[in-house]
């Protein structure tokens, strides 16, 4: 299937992670994927991403695949949030660490304290 109307910056936005994780340099995976269509960043500085998604963009570039740069970090596996119901607030915010939401403030403060204890 044909991807019409899809710039090359929307096709390459499609095959990033989405973590937003600015490893690669940019504020988020859309600024990093329009870097790469105009030229501006190379196509391996995801590690979210991977080998994979450098492959992928290649792919999409038409270019080599390239190792990915240990600059912006090194290849892992994702961490999974997991969810603990009865103390979320839906805050949408995790501890990188643990993978876990532990956020356990009063519903007052918990905004503030989430936003302070999960700073990625």
């Amino acid at each position: 299937m044909a991807d019409s109307g899809k710039t090359l910056a929307d096709r390459i936005e499609d095959v990033l992670p989405q973590t937003q994780c600015t490893k690669c340099g940019y504020p988020a995976c859309r600024p990093y994927a329009e870097a790469i269509a105009n030229g501006t960043a190379a196509h391996n500085q995801c590690p979210p991403g991977g080998a994979e998604g450098v492959a992928r963009i290649a792919v999409l570039l038409g270019k080599a695949v390239i190792p990915l740069n240990p600059v912006n970090g090194v290849e892992r596996e994702r961490p999974v949030a997991v969810i603990d119901e009865g103390a979320c607030i839906g805050c949408t915010l995790y501890s990188g660490m643990s993978g876990r939401c532990d956020c356990r403030r009063s519903q007052a403060n918990a905004y503030r304290d989430c936003i302070t204890m999960h700073r990625l």
